[in-house]
């Protein structure tokens, strides 16, 4: 392997280990456009548990610099 293929995956791997899921505010927010969508079904796994990552949920992707 090339050594810049390398250092990119390193830093791939690095970076994606930081990744804390989602913040509260943010699940919560999603909570309340949940009800807003035409079919909630489809967002069965979209739960008000504290603390539950939403970043997991369906249809939600997550990213770490924004």
């Amino acid at each position: 392997m090339e050594p810049k293929w390398f250092w990119m995956l390193l830093t791939v791997l690095l970076l994606e280990g930081w990744s804390k899921g989602c913040l509260e505010h943010e699940r919560i927010a999603l909570l309340q456009l949940k009800s807003f969508f035409d079919n909630p079904k489809y967002l069965s796994n979209w739960t008000d548990v504290k603390g539950s990552d939403c970043c997991q949920w369906e249809r939600i992707e997550c990213n770490i610099t924004s």
